[in-house]
C-alpha cells in the first residue's frame, strides 16, 4: 500500500504544488525522467514511461536492495536485460486534466490489475493541501539549544543524487506537510513531510525525501538516484 500511495502522491504533490491542474503540473516532466526510492530493503525506480496531451503513464519497478549495487549500476542497462531480480512491475496511467486513473498493468502475470481497494486513495489525494514548513520548524543538524539560546544550527538536507554522483554544495530544500484525513486507514490523520530540491540537475518536481510521522516510528523514503533520460 505504501508503494502505490507514494505513486500517486507524487502526481498529487505536483498537481498542489506547482499548478493548479495537472496539465501544468507535468509541463515540467519529460519521458524518461526516473528517481528511484530505499524504503527498508527494497529499491523503487519510478519512471515517465509515457507522456501525451491527456494521458502519463508512471512505471514502477522493485527490487530487493540486497540485488543492486548503487555504486556500479547503470539503470539503462538494468532495463535493457528487463530488470533482472524484480519483485514488481506496473505501468499506471492516468488522466492529466483529472488525475483520474485509468489503468495499472503488472509485468509479473501480464494482467491488469482492476478495482483494488487501493486505488480509491486518488481522489483523496488530489484534495489534501500542502503547507510550507517555516524555516524555524524545520529539523536542524545536532542538539537542540538550551532554553533561550539562539538557534545557530545549520537546517538539515537530504542528499540529492543526480546520474549516480552527490551534488554538492548540497542544494537548498523547500518543504511542506500535509494531514492524512481521519479514515481509518494505515494513513489516517499522519503527517507527512515532502522535500524538494531547488536545483537545476535535480528533477525539482519529485520530492527526494518523504517521511511519514506515526507509521510504527516513521517511514521515510529517500531518493538514491535521479535522472533524465532512461
Amino acid at each position: 500500500m505504501i508503494r502505490l500511495f507514494f505513486l500517486t502522491f507524487f502526481l498529487f504533490v505536483q498537481f498542489s504544488c506547482f499548478g493548479h491542474t495537472l496539465s501544468e503540473a507535468f509541463t515540467k516532466a519529460e519521458v524518461g525522467d526516473f528517481v528511484v526510492f530505499a524504503e527498508q530493503k527494497h529499491l523503487t525506480l519510478f519512471r515517465i514511461a509515457a507522456s501525451t496531451e491527456d494521458e502519463i503513464a508512471i512505471e514502477e519497478i522493485t527490487i530487493p536492495a540486497s540485488l543492486i549495487d548503487l555504486t556500479a549500476v547503470s539503470w539503462k542497462k538494468w532495463l535493457e536485460e528487463e530488470a533482472p531480480h524484480y519483485s514488481s512491475w506496473t505501468v499506471t496511467r492516468f488522466e492529466k486534466k483529472s488525475g483520474t486513473l485509468i489503468s495499472c498493468l503488472s509485468k509479473v502475470n501480464h494482467e491488469w490489475i482492476e478495482n483494488k481497494p487501493l486505488f480509491v486513495f486518488l481522489p483523496t489525494l488530489f484534495q489534501l493541501p500542502l503547507v510550507p514548513v517555516p524555516k524555524d520548524e524545520q529539523k536542524r543538524i545536532g542538539p537542540a539549544p538550551m532554553a533561550g539560546e539562539i538557534d545557530r544550527r545549520k537546517l538539515w538536507v537530504p542528499k540529492v543524487i543526480v546520474n549516480g554522483k552527490e551534488l554538492l554544495p548540497p542544494p537548498p530544500f523547500e518543504v511542506y506537510r500535509t494531514k492524512w484525513p481521519k479514515d481509518g486507514g494505515e494513513l489516517s490523520e499522519k503527517t507527512i513531510y515532502l522535500y524538494f530540491p531547488v536545483s537545476k540537475e535535480a528533477l525539482s518536481y519529485f520530492p527526494y525525501w518523504v517521511e511519514i510521522v506515526g507509521i510504527v516510528g516513521k517511514v521515510k523514503l529517500r531518493v538514491v538516484d535521479s535522472g533524465k533520460g532512461l
